[in-house]
């Protein structure tokens, strides 16, 4: 997976990277021409206690289900690091900050 050099975020998708490309170090929302004006977007990364990996994961994939039926929430994403499987990574774009 790789990730933005600026913001961190997970690129996966070609439209996820500066000028849908793949090739660039940078995601849509820090690259060339890119404009967080009235859009909000959140990143975090989580680690969870060891042991407690299914535990938090499972919060998080309910909180993910929550987050999606919010009005203005454009898109959402949630991962489990395949080199640590404590660590998780949430990602999620807003139509504005009022949303």
């Amino acid at each position: 997976m790789k990730t933005c050099t600026s913001c961190g975020m997970p690129m996966l998708a070609e439209e996820d990277f500066s000028g849908s490309d793949p090739s660039s170090s940078l995601c849509v929302n820090c690259g060339q021409g890119a404009s967080t004006r009235g859009r909000l977007v959140s990143f975090a990364i989580l680690e969870s206690k060891l042991g407690k990996a299914d535990e938090l994961l499972e919060v998080m994939r309910e909180n993910l289900r929550q987050t999606r039926a919010l009005e203005g929430v454009t898109d959402t994403f949630l991962a489990q690091s395949p080199e640590d499987p404590n660590r998780f990574f949430t990602y999620s774009r807003w139509r504005d900050r009022a949303a």
